[in-house]
């Protein structure tokens, strides 16, 4: 099962190998496609050895993370799993209700 929830992976990202995702709405549409798809949101990942997303777009807002993590809708079963990115801004989770919180 590891090897198919890999290949899952690849097989998301390489859906986007075509250019690079260089401005914040391509980078924040690519992570709500990976966390709908129940993958895992690599901002540091490579196709074919060129970065995915350029260093620059690998910060994402406090209040892009709070929407995503209180949102019921297009969130796995997985959850919200995102590596490599810089969040910036506040986040305040206080007194928030995350739908997919088990």
């Amino acid at each position: 099962m590891i090897v198919g929830a890999a290949s899952l992976f690849c097989l998301g990202s390489r859906s986007w190998a075509t250019e690079m995702l260089d401005s914040p709405a391509k980078v924040a549409e690519w992570i709500r496609s990976e966390i709908a798809n129940g993958e895992v949101a690599n901002l540091e990942a490579t196709v074919d050895g060129r970065e995915l997303v350029a260093p620059e777009f690998r910060r994402i807002s406090g209040q892009f993370l709070q929407e995503l993590l209180t949102s019921d809708k297009g969130i796995h079963l997985h959850g919200v799993r995102i590596t490599g990115a810089v969040v910036t801004g506040k986040l305040d989770l206080r007194h928030a209700y995350i739908p997919n919180d088990t």
